[in-house]
């Protein structure tokens, strides 16, 4: 439509956002292209508790408990023990649709931006608390960033690349993985449109290279008049 319109825009096609969007479709499509995701399984909100507890079960504890299509952490629950496992899940279902029960990977948190297929500096996440929940992302101010990462398994922006190409996300993601304790990554989820303000993690990874949160805009700016030019000649 903005093709149609003559309206320049950049970035992955309204199909590759509704797919990432979506953390069970990102995760079947992962799963099919022999991608890393963790263990796990999908139910419908309003399916039968003790069925789906009976399932989850073969995942074992510790689990995520996450609605499918909700961002910035929003419905998330780590389950320690199935004592646990009704609530989680009672307030995962509350947004309706697919509610991902995955195991839960101990480990390093990172983050891979790619812009143009090219891979930006990894940043490690490191909140005060034991994970990167909604709070620590947007009102902690302990949560610490590490834009220079070491002992990082060298498949890890290979394995980035294959997921944005395996979902067809182009233009600009970022990829959120978890590095479990023998070094492998496990792929969470893939964003199509990340943040782009002073303090996101995407202006950060550009940061880390030299370039400006207003150069980085300028870029991308640049790009999508280039794109745009390429497919109105096609």
């Amino acid at each position: 439509s903005l093709d149609r319109l003559g309206i320049p825009w950049f970035g992955s096609s309204a199909e590759a956002s509704a797919l990432t969007f979506d953390k069970v479709l990102t995760r079947h499509t992962l799963a099919a292209a022999g991608l890393p995701v963790a263990p796990g399984l999908a139910v419908q909100y309003d399916a039968p508790r003790e069925r789906v507890l009976a399932a989850s079960r073969q995942i074992g504890y510790p689990q995520v408990i996450k609605p499918s299509a909700q961002g910035s952490s929003v419905g998330i629950t780590i389950v320690d023990a199935e004592l646990e496992f009704h609530t989680a899940f009672t307030y995962a279902a509350h947004w309706g649709g697919s509610v991902l029960i995955e195991k839960y990977i101990e480990g390093r948190e990172v983050t891979v931006p790619v812009i143009e297929g090219e891979p930006y500096p990894v940043i490690e996440i490191l909140p005060a608390a034991r994970w990167y929940d909604y709070t620590a992302k947007y009102n902690d101010s302990r949560t610490r960033y590490d834009l220079a990462p070491i002992n990082l398994p060298d498949s890890l922006t290979n394995i980035v690349l294959d997921a944005c190409n395996a979902c067809g996300v182009r233009g600009i993601s970022r990829t959120d993985l978890r590095i479990d304790v023998h070094g492998q990554p496990w792929i969470l989820e893939i964003n199509t449109i990340p943040g782009m303000t002073s303090h996101s993690l995407v202006p950060m990874a550009a940061q880390a290279r030299g370039i400006s949160v207003g150069e980085l805009c300028e870029n991308l700016l640049r790009q999508c008049v280039n794109s745009s030019r390429n497919r109105n000649a096609a």
